[in-house]
């Protein structure tokens, strides 16, 4: 398996080079991977940091607890892997040695650890490479996962991960977000396991204590009240346009898409027609019947002003971030695709979050809603974060036991 798993990766990379002539994320993947060894040793690496690699923008949210606490009395050195993470977290609070990972061969793990001689290693969630972990275990580097999740069909406990499992084997701490994850990998003969939750609540939290409004968003929609649709696909569009055409919602909209390119602001205008005009060309006095956020970075502030958040993904791969809405109060609706994720499986399970499988749950929803019930869903969900904080406190507590400190 191993042998084949190097085959993988070295296609993988062909593969990737090759899209890259045509694709401009992963022109940007490949790019950013040029010549990591010299980049790496020209830029003055401080002496055994602590490595943290994540993988893209929502990991970087669950590390940022920690990044905080640590950097204050140690250096650090942050991988990433995909471009949107690396391309909006570069400049960061924390430290200014930022990289993309190199691709996980076994020559670029080995010398990658060699020329950053980290005193510990951090992989945040899913973002586990086997050459990495190995190398990092053949040099005794202590290693920690942290804020993780797995389920018995990992690829990690098929009769084709063994490569994979020995991996995880080598991790000296796993901090795992819940008892379930806990027992999987117990019953697969790994025990380093603590129970720490997710470390992105303590995010959250604290980002909503300082979320900054634009004051001609907040001035335009102070009396309104908002539906939202965050991340959002065409699936989540479609069916808030027939909720409108059927009535049953007569307020104010706003849609943040997932993906911000022409083609799709083009097809939210189409759709909702002349009631929409993109927020780039808004004249930020009137609310617009159907604000369409053509930028990123906005969402936090957008949920800050809404009643009611519909978050994207759930019709596809997974649902989006259901925590940001949740911290700031709102109930909240998906897709169908939300059980990797505990919090949103609680959220339905108390009925303070409703799963949306088809237009008839949507209509459903909005047909038996009232203020009332907004606001107790909306509690009930900041409620259910404050009695999960403190992930972080407790996964620092397994970083200093595996530093000596």
């Amino acid at each position: 398996m191993q042998f084949v798993y190097q085959i993988f990766i070295q296609l993988y990379w062909l593969a990737a080079k090759i899209v890259a002539i045509f694709n401009t994320k992963a022109k940007e993947f490949v790019k950013g991977r040029k010549n990591w060894k010299q980049q790496l040793i020209q830029s003055n690496i401080p002496n055994s940091p602590i490595w943290f690699h994540i993988s893209s923008l929502g990991e970087y949210e669950q590390a940022k607890p920690l990044l905080e606490e640590l950097s204050n009395n140690h250096n650090l050195l942050i991988t990433f892997y995909s471009p949107s993470g690396y391309t909006q977290k570069k400049k960061n609070a924390f430290t200014k040695h930022v990289f993309y990972l190199p691709i996980d061969t076994r020559s670029n793990a080995i010398n990658f650890v060699r020329i950053v001689k980290p005193k510990l290693a951090v992989f945040i969630k899913y973002d586990l490479w086997p050459n990495y972990l190995n190398a990092l275990h053949s040099c005794k580097i202590p290693t920690t996962l942290i804020s993780a999740v797995f389920r018995p069909d990992h690829h990690y406990f098929k009769w084709y991960g063994m490569f994979f499992l020995r991996a995880l084997k080598g991790i000296n701490t796993i901090c795992v977000q819940d008892q379930k994850s806990a027992y999987v990998l117990q019953q697969n003969g790994i025990n380093q396991v603590s129970v720490c939750g997710d470390t992105r609540i303590d995010a959250v939290l604290s980002d909503t204590k300082t979320v900054k409004l634009d004051k001609d968003l907040k001035k335009a929609y102070q009396h309104k009240k908002v539906l939202i649709l965050g991340s959002s696909y065409q699936r989540e569009e479609t069916l808030t346009k027939q909720l409108i055409d059927d009535g049953l919602w007569t307020e104010n909209l706003i849609i943040a898409p997932h993906q911000i390119n022409e083609a799709r602001i083009e097809f939210i205008e189409n759709l909702f027609g002349n009631d929409a005009i993109r927020f780039s060309v808004w004249n930020k006095v009137v609310a617009p019947k159907v604000l369409i956020i053509d930028n990123i970075g906005m969402l936090r502030q957008l949920y800050a002003i809404s009643n009611i958040a519909f978050i994207g993904g759930g019709f596809g791969k997974s649902i989006h971030n259901t925590l940001e809405p949740a911290a700031l109060g709102l109930p909240i609706l998906f897709g169908p695709n939300y059980e990797m994720f505990a919090e949103a499986n609680w959220f339905v399970n108390s009925e303070s979050a409703k799963c949306i499988n088809d237009y008839a749950d949507l209509k459903s929803f909005f047909t038996e809603i009232n203020e009332e019930t907004i606001e107790k869903m909306g509690n009930n969900n900041l409620n259910y974060l404050e009695k999960h904080q403190g992930a972080s406190q407790r996964s620092l507590s397994r970083f200093y036991a595996l530093l000596g400190e």
